[in-house]
Protein backbone atom coordinates (compact mmCIF):
# COMPACT_ATOMS: atom_id res chain seq x y z
CA UNK A 1 0.00 0.00 0.00
CA UNK A 2 2.69 2.32 0.95
CA UNK A 3 4.24 1.71 -2.26
CA UNK A 4 1.60 2.59 -4.35
CA UNK A 5 1.48 5.87 -2.62
CA UNK A 6 5.25 6.51 -3.12
CA UNK A 7 5.13 5.32 -6.40
CA UNK A 8 1.87 7.64 -6.90
CA UNK A 9 3.48 11.07 -5.51
CA UNK A 10 6.66 10.13 -7.13
CA UNK A 11 4.80 10.38 -11.04
CA UNK A 12 2.88 13.10 -9.60
CA UNK A 13 5.83 15.06 -8.59
CA UNK A 14 8.13 14.72 -11.93
CA UNK A 15 5.14 15.53 -14.29
CA UNK A 16 5.07 18.94 -12.44
CA UNK A 17 8.93 19.23 -12.61
CA UNK A 18 8.94 18.68 -15.92
CA UNK A 19 5.87 20.56 -16.81
CA UNK A 20 8.31 23.25 -14.97
CA UNK A 21 11.10 22.98 -16.78
CA UNK A 22 9.25 23.36 -19.57
CA UNK A 23 7.15 26.49 -18.82
CA UNK A 24 11.10 27.94 -17.80
CA UNK A 25 12.01 27.33 -21.36
CA UNK A 26 9.13 28.47 -23.33
CA UNK A 27 9.62 32.02 -20.42
CA UNK A 28 13.12 32.15 -21.41
CA UNK A 29 12.85 32.21 -25.25
CA UNK A 30 9.79 34.49 -24.81
CA UNK A 31 11.72 36.97 -22.90
CA UNK A 32 15.23 36.76 -25.39
CA UNK A 33 13.36 36.87 -28.61
CA UNK A 34 10.98 40.06 -27.41
CA UNK A 35 14.36 41.48 -25.51
CA UNK A 36 16.04 40.91 -28.77
CA UNK A 37 13.73 42.02 -31.27
CA UNK A 38 13.15 44.92 -29.20
CA UNK A 39 16.60 46.23 -29.24
CA UNK A 40 16.60 45.54 -32.68
CA UNK A 41 14.25 47.99 -33.10
CA UNK A 42 15.62 50.55 -30.90
CA UNK A 43 19.00 50.43 -32.10
CA UNK A 44 18.05 51.00 -35.32
CA UNK A 45 15.74 53.93 -34.12
CA UNK A 46 19.06 55.38 -32.46
CA UNK A 47 21.23 54.64 -35.69
CA UNK A 48 18.76 56.69 -38.20
CA UNK A 49 18.52 59.71 -35.75
CA UNK A 50 22.28 60.08 -35.60
CA UNK A 51 25.37 58.50 -37.28
CA UNK A 52 27.84 61.09 -36.47
CA UNK A 53 27.97 61.36 -32.99
CA UNK A 54 31.79 61.75 -33.13
CA UNK A 55 31.00 66.01 -33.87
CA UNK A 56 28.46 65.98 -30.64
CA UNK A 57 29.90 67.00 -27.08
CA UNK A 58 30.41 64.38 -24.93
CA UNK A 59 27.80 65.03 -22.32
CA UNK A 60 25.40 65.85 -24.95
CA UNK A 61 25.66 62.28 -26.09
CA UNK A 62 25.25 60.93 -22.14
CA UNK A 63 21.86 62.55 -21.65
CA UNK A 64 20.93 60.62 -25.50
CA UNK A 65 22.56 57.33 -23.53
CA UNK A 66 20.22 58.10 -20.00
CA UNK A 67 17.71 58.29 -22.86
CA UNK A 68 18.00 55.72 -24.45
CA UNK A 69 18.44 53.46 -21.35
CA UNK A 70 15.16 55.04 -20.28
CA UNK A 71 13.60 53.78 -23.27
CA UNK A 72 15.28 50.20 -22.02
CA UNK A 73 13.74 49.95 -18.48
CA UNK A 74 10.33 51.07 -19.93
CA UNK A 75 10.27 48.37 -22.48
CA UNK A 76 11.67 45.91 -19.44
CA UNK A 77 8.34 46.43 -17.22
CA UNK A 78 6.53 46.44 -20.24
CA UNK A 79 7.43 42.97 -21.99
CA UNK A 80 7.21 41.52 -18.41
CA UNK A 81 3.92 42.56 -17.79
CA UNK A 82 2.96 41.17 -21.24
CA UNK A 83 4.80 37.75 -20.58
CA UNK A 84 2.91 37.39 -17.46
CA UNK A 85 -0.42 37.19 -19.73
CA UNK A 86 0.72 34.86 -22.32
CA UNK A 87 -1.06 31.13 -21.00
CA UNK A 88 0.80 28.27 -21.28
CA UNK A 89 -1.21 25.47 -22.47
CA UNK A 90 -0.67 23.40 -19.64
CA UNK A 91 -2.09 25.04 -16.74
CA UNK A 92 -4.07 23.29 -14.46
CA UNK A 93 -2.61 19.82 -15.63
CA UNK A 94 -1.95 17.61 -12.78
CA UNK A 95 -2.42 20.89 -10.26
CA UNK A 96 0.06 23.15 -12.21
CA UNK A 97 0.21 26.42 -12.09
CA UNK A 98 2.28 28.48 -14.16
CA UNK A 99 1.83 31.49 -12.17
CA UNK A 100 3.79 30.21 -9.25
CA UNK A 101 7.13 30.18 -11.37
CA UNK A 102 9.41 32.37 -9.78
CA UNK A 103 11.38 32.87 -13.35
CA UNK A 104 8.03 34.18 -14.92
CA UNK A 105 8.56 37.59 -12.43
CA UNK A 106 12.26 37.28 -12.29
CA UNK A 107 13.25 36.59 -15.66
CA UNK A 108 15.34 39.63 -16.26
CA UNK A 109 19.11 37.66 -16.92
CA UNK A 110 17.02 36.83 -20.59
CA UNK A 111 15.40 39.90 -21.15
CA UNK A 112 18.41 42.42 -20.54
CA UNK A 113 21.05 39.68 -22.57
CA UNK A 114 18.20 39.94 -25.61
CA UNK A 115 18.10 43.61 -25.03
CA UNK A 116 21.40 44.98 -24.60
CA UNK A 117 23.10 42.11 -27.02
CA UNK A 118 21.84 43.89 -30.39
CA UNK A 119 22.46 47.21 -28.94
CA UNK A 120 25.78 48.35 -31.13
CA UNK A 121 24.91 51.83 -30.72
CA UNK A 122 24.68 52.27 -27.25
CA UNK A 123 27.78 50.57 -26.80
CA UNK A 124 29.76 52.34 -29.24
CA UNK A 125 28.75 55.71 -27.72
CA UNK A 126 29.60 54.37 -24.11
CA UNK A 127 33.24 53.72 -25.58
CA UNK A 128 33.63 57.36 -27.13
CA UNK A 129 32.04 58.57 -24.06
CA UNK A 130 33.82 56.55 -21.45
CA UNK A 131 37.31 56.38 -23.89
CA UNK A 132 37.26 52.18 -23.75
Amino acid sequence: MLSKTVNKNFKHETIIRSLKIIDISIITILYFTIGFTCSYYINKMYNSIRNDYYQFPKWFLFIEVCGQLTLIAILVYVIRNLVNLIPIPFEGYYGYQHIRVKELHSGGVALGFGLFYGQTELKEKMEYIFGF
